[in-house]
């Protein structure tokens, strides 16, 4: 693997490196560190942009328009199999 300044950056020390190696060896990809920390940096960017996308929506929302929605569903019992534990 070849040496990067953004290893030193990112993991600097040799327990952390080791762990994040050792992370990445065990999603059976064949990709760098440097892939592995730039994935995870995206996925977690990913989930933070649509966490404000929901909010954003929510936002616009009625809570007299939920209610109205709500009231339309039948007050039954859940289908077997569909059962809260």
């Amino acid at each position: 693997m070849p040496n990067n300044h953004f290893d030193n950056i990112l993991l600097n020390s040799t327990e952390e490196h080791r762990y994040i190696v050792t992370l990445r060896s065990d999603t059976r990809d064949d990709i760098s560190v440097n892939q592995f920390i730039a994935s995870a940096a995206a996925e977690k960017m990913a989930s933070v942009l649509t966490l404000d996308f929901l909010k954003a929506e929510a936002a616009k929302g009625q809570r007299s328009d939920f209610e109205h929605f709500m009231s339309l569903i039948p007050d039954t019992l859940a289908q077997p199999g569909d059962e809260t534990a």
